[in-house]
Parts: C-alpha cells; structure tokens; sequence
C-alpha cells in the first residue's frame, strides 16, 4: 500500500496551476522504475498539467532539449509544465536544466533514500 505521494505531488501541483495561476515550470525526479506511473497519473488525476518525459539516451535527450524543454525560451511558450526526470538524468542534463526557472522541484525521496528496497 502507498503512502499517497505521487498524488499529494500531483493535488499541490494542480492546485498551483487552478487556484494561484502558476503554470510551471516544475520539475519532478523520481527513480527510472516509477517514472512511467508517473506520467501516467498526472495524466490521469490533473489532465490540465501538460507533462513531459526527460528520458532516454544521448541523442534522444539532445533532441528532447532542442524541440520541448527548449532552455531560454519563456514558459507561455512550452508545450508543458512539468517535467518528470530521473535523478541520473538530471545531473547529467544539469547544464540544461540549470537555465530554467523552476516554480517547484520535487523529489522522491523515500524511493531514492532505498526506504522499502529488499537486499
């Protein structure tokens, strides 16, 4: 059973974008073994936050920076507000992601402290 964080993250997020007006953009990190669920859910309980998926290798994510994360370029034109990354991804994209004004950063915690993991 969940402790409910993916949808507590979700509910605040969402209540940023309805009720104080604050688009994005914000920045998820959660393992690599969640991030699918993850897209699926704000998809799934605030269809109104655009997300989009920072994954895959070199040249993927070389293109995903050039055509729609897009670093200096303002939000309002930014096909999303949210941004769901693994941790590795992040700091390797670092000197990308840097240039962006993030509203929230979010991390997963329990899951990247190992909290629940079997050895």
């Amino acid at each position: 059973m969940g402790l409910g964080k993916t949808l507590q993250t979700i509910s605040l997020l969402g209540f940023c974008l309805e009720y104080l007006q604050l688009r994005g953009p914000h920045i998820v990190l959660v393992p690599k073994s969640t991030l699918a669920n993850w897209q699926k859910e704000v998809a799934r309980w605030c269809p109104s936050l655009r997300s989009l998926v920072l994954q895959g290798d070199k040249d993927v994510r070389a293109e995903l920076i050039r055509t729609h994360v897009q670093p200096g370029v303002a939000h309002a034109e930014r096909a999303w507000d949210v941004l769901l990354t693994t941790y590795e991804t992040a700091v390797i994209e670092h000197s990308f992601l840097a240039k962006i004004p993030w509203q929230y950063l979010v991390r997963c915690w329990l899951a990247a402290a190992g909290v629940g993991v079997m050895r």
